[in-house]
């Protein structure tokens, strides 16, 4: 959970998504990047694939083995890559931010 929340906000500050400009959840918002946005989303899940896939194999490795010892080793592992790659996620992005605020704020805000 944190560190999809982290990739989330690297992904969000590199290819916004525009709010709908109307009450329906469903609308989606018009960014001008769709396929800049799907190819960030790809590299996001894939980079946070690599870096959480093997630490998820090795937890499930250790409740095959049925040993608590083992389980809760990795799932403290776990939750510290989580945790490193959360705050690595908002790192970027608040660099992002920071650099490039205003345009990214016109990107996701719709004209009205």
């Amino acid at each position: 959970l944190l560190a999809g929340a982290g990739a989330a906000m690297v992904q969000s500050s590199f290819a916004p998504i525009a709010i709908p400009e109307s009450d329906n959840p469903l609308a989606g918002g018009e960014s001008g990047s769709g396929w800049f946005s799907a190819l960030m989303l790809a590299l996001v899940l894939a980079a946070l694939t690599l870096l959480t896939l093997p630490i998820a194999l090795a937890l499930l490795w250790a409740l095959d083995r049925n040993s608590p010892v083992l389980v809760t080793v990795f799932a403290v592992a776990a939750l510290a890559a989580g945790a490193l790659v959360h705050r690595v996620g908002i790192t970027i992005a608040a660099n992002r931010w920071r650099d490039r605020g205003p345009e990214l704020f016109a990107g996701i805000v719709p004209v009205r």
